[in-house]
């Protein structure tokens, strides 16, 4: 094999050196078929990668003296391919360049059309989203020229899962039945499968699971002399199965999901079929879980942790605990749900830490190929000063003068730029600093809340109140996780706020034996969606309304909170209908220390040093104090 490589080397080199250069020439047969060989000896996997981009360079050579497109195109195509999968990306997309500016110049627009096509599916690989939209928009106009139904239909597609990516799921799903209506128009039963798998698959993703199921239900039935690859058979069953559950058909739903078992014992389970079985074995639990199938529901999540083991994937790991942490509990074995609980936990910093690390890793290649790139810079701005000096010394003396001055210009430059990286950096830091202040802080819980808590929860357990005990577990659990979570943000949904907010007042409800009750109200005009401010920024204002402003009611206790624009400035406000401020120290210092945490914050947000929140007492028509006002202006960002 090595001696046929390196003859045809050799020969492909002597038939670059030795043509003769005319304007443009016309390939010929033989000149086509030699081309071709060649690039099938070098896309033979066998061959060593170096090998290859070697033969591959040869090809380039040769195809553009003999004006052969094709040979060039297809060339540099694989070379990218090769380049990737060394992690040299940038390298790669240079070699797409060149290939389409080929393809450009060629006469044959089908195949400009086709590496358009391979960029833009390339670039999606690799997550750089932007430029595979490009391409996939320069494919259709191409193909559109072209006028070929297939290929425009298979262009459509390419676009429309750019959309998905992006998230744009109306024009996603636009595109895909753009290209299924000209696929309809050909033959090519295999390529209207694909596009009406893709679209079944954007539908759901978008909540269309009726026309997902009406879709993947034409893949199904299919044309019956041409039958469905067997490797999509779990996919199209998973799909249906997934989609009949959404649709409250769970009858349905298990049928389908049994099939997709069944496809997938027949086929063999390679890592990608195990933890698709995974993702089947847990639906069906949940199905049975929901149906009070205890039985059926703990074999299919035992069946799915097994499958997750084999596989090793944590993310199957992390679901398949929680669900029969879930179940345990719902059969009151309340340690059994505990110690599982502790599992799916493990698992979940498992997948968080997976996740954190791979996105260090991104950054740390980013960096290091930045470096790289500035000292190859620096390399080659050494290489021409010390060329220009040796000329120059030939020549005139006067131009050391210059160059010595340039020289000094260059050092004064980057002694400035040393300062002001420097500089910047230390600024940074300064402010992760600050970040990391505020976020210690946010994420401090009074132990006393979450003593009082438990145990009120375990009181309701003992005193056989299951359904009250599950719910403040419920939102317990939930609101501690909001905290633990949010205490990484700067920024959260105001709707998400409103959600934590809720969970602690109903805590709080439970601590103080339900003796008040509360409102939520949001002015019309604020989006909860599109409004982002600081976590837990108002819950010591509504801790202290709770603790002591209603500290002297024992019933119809009322705390009103509101959230409001003025002037284009977001307020809170919190009103209770207790005894109002007073002189004591102990509300004062309360109140004080609130103060501060909040100032603290808000400081760090707005660089503010005046900040202030009001404080009223709200007086009746007796003019006896009712209740206390507390509000202050909140930071927030807009995001459309």
């Amino acid at each position: 094999m090595q001696k046929k490589i390196s003859f045809l080397f050799i020969l492909a080199s002597l038939f670059s050196f030795t043509i003769t250069y005319s304007q443009a020439p016309v390939p010929t047969r033989q000149d086509s078929l030699f081309a071709l060989r060649l690039y099938s000896v070098a896309n033979d996997d066998r061959i060593d990668p170096k090998e290859a981009m070697k033969i591959y360079d040869t090809l380039i050579s040769f195809s553009t003296r003999k004006n052969f497109t094709r040979g060039i195109v297809w060339s540099y195509r694989e070379q990218a391919r090769l380049l990737a999968r060394n992690g040299q990306l940038e390298k790669a997309t240079s070699c797409l360049d060149r290939a389409i500016e080929a393809a450009i110049k060629g006469p044959e627009k089908i195949e400009l059309t086709m590496i358009y096509f391979y960029s833009s599916a390339f670039h999606n690989e690799y997550s750089l989203h932007d430029r595979a939209f490009i391409d996939a928009v320069k494919a259709v106009e191409s193909a559109i020229k072209i006028n070929k139904n297939s290929l425009t239909g298979k262009c459509y597609s390419q676009l429309a899962r750019c959309y998905f990516q992006k998230g744009d799921y109306p024009n996603a799903i636009n595109y895909h039945e753009k290209a299924i209506s000209l696929i309809r128009k050909t033959s090519n039963v295999k390529e209207l499968r694909e596009s009406l798998l893709s679209l079944s698959g954007v539908n759901i993703a978008a909540g269309n699971f009726s026309k997902a199921l009406s879709q993947l239900k034409e893949v199904e039935k299919g044309n019956p002399t041409v039958p469905v690859e067997s490797k999509k058979l779990p996919e199209m069953y998973g799909n249906m199965g997934y989609c009949y559950r959404s649709m409250g058909k769970m009858d349905l739903a298990i049928d389908y999901y049994l099939k997709t078992l069944e496809v997938i014992k027949k086929q063999g389970a390679d890592k990608g079929m195990l933890v698709t079985e995974a993702v089947v074995k847990n639906n069906l639990g949940d199905i049975y879980l929901d149906q009070g199938k205890y039985d059926l529901a703990e074999k299919y999540y035992n069946e799915a942790l097994q499958k997750a083991k084999v596989a090793n994937t944590p993310e199957e790991f992390k679901t398949a605990y929680g669900n029969l942490g879930r179940l345990a509990f719902l059969k009151k074995e309340y340690k059994k749900a505990y110690e599982l609980q502790e599992k799916q936990n493990l698992y979940a910093d498992s997948v968080m830490n997976k996740e954190k690390m791979q996105a260090l890793e991104s950054l740390s290649v980013k960096f290091q190929t930045k470096e790289i790139k500035d000292k190859n810079k620096l390399l080659e701005k050494s290489n021409a000063l010390q060329k220009a000096y040796l000329a120059q010394e030939k020549t005139r003396k006067n131009i050391i003068l210059y160059s010595s001055l340039g020289i000094f210009i260059f050092l004064i430059t980057g002694i400035i730029w040393l300062y002001n990286y420097y500089r910047q950096k230390n600024i940074i830091n300064a402010n992760k600093n600050k970040e990391l202040k505020q976020k210690l802080l946010i994420t401090q819980m009074n132990p006393h809340f979450i003593f009082n808590s438990i145990d009120n929860i375990q009181g309701l357990i003992y005193n056989k109140q299951d359904k009250e005990a599950v719910s403040y577990l419920t939102k317990f659990s939930k609101l501690t996780r909001q905290i633990l979570e949010n205490s990484n943000e700067n920024y959260i949904l105001l709707s998400e706020e409103l959600e934590m907010i809720e969970n602690y007042i109903v805590i709080q409800q439970l601590l103080y034996n339900n003796k008040f009750d509360f409102r939520i109200e949001v002015e019309e005009a604020i989006d909860r969606e599109s409004i982002l401010l600081p976590p837990m920024l108002t819950q010591p204002f509504i801790e202290n309304a709770i603790k002591h402003g209603l500290s002297n009611t024992t019933e119809k206790g009322m705390i009103d909170i509101r959230f409001y624009l003025k002037e284009s400035k977001l307020f809170f406000e919190v009103i209770d209908n207790g005894v109002g401020f007073d002189a004591t120290k102990k509300v004062e210092n309360h109140k004080s220390l609130a103060m501060t945490i909040t100032k603290e914050r808000l400081v760090s947000y707005t660089k503010n040093h005046d900040f202030v929140v009001q404080t009223d007492n709200i007086v009746d028509e007796h003019q006896q104090v009712s209740g206390a006002k507390v509000s202050f202006e909140i930071p927030y960002i807009y995001e459309n």
